[in-house]
């Protein structure tokens, strides 16, 4: 079941320790706004989502929906599989980030070869129980996990460009 729009606002400015004040002032509105907002008596503009989305480190799908948008399947070719990138990203609290990406060709070859464990580190293990749908054809997030501060999100893209 989705949340409502307002319940994700308040659940996420509470998630960063804010008062409806403080996000008032983070986002240029009244603080009546964000009450508003987190009562389901008005929305913010898509613009004003698009920000709050980025304060929250959420997609827009998740803070309209609630939760993280479905993988999808596009095309299991492997031409088409070979054409996307694995991105890997971790918060380890207090700014800590890891932001990295593998193209998927790269992934399926350690794994062949017994290397992904060298390649990937403590990583290794979550990519090796998703590389099948991977090369399904699964595009989108695939992994997110949020424990004692820390977040893990696997998600498989196509290239840009």
């Amino acid at each position: 079941m989705n949340n409502t729009i307002g319940e994700n606002v308040a659940r996420n400015r509470k998630k960063l320790g804010l008062t409806q004040e403080e996000l008032a002032e983070k986002m240029n509105v009244s603080g009546q706004a964000v009450s508003k907002w987190e009562n389901d008596l008005s929305y913010p503009d898509v613009d004003t989502l698009k920000r709050l989305a980025a304060l929250f480190g959420c997609t827009l799908d998740e803070l309209v929906n609630g939760a993280p948008a479905a993988p999808t399947i596009k095309s299991a070719e492997p031409e088409q599989v070979d054409r996307r990138t694995l991105t890997i990203k971790v918060e380890a609290g207090a700014g800590s980030k890891v932001h990295v990406r593998f193209p998927v060709s790269l992934i399926k070859r350690a794994a062949e070869s017994g290397k992904l464990e060298q390649l990937l580190g403590d990583e290794a293990e979550h990519v090796d129980q998703i590389l099948p749908m991977i090369l399904a054809g699964a595009v989108g997030e695939l992994i997110n996990v949020e424990q004692n501060g820390s977040k893990v999100t696997v998600a498989v893209e196509d290239y840009a460009g």
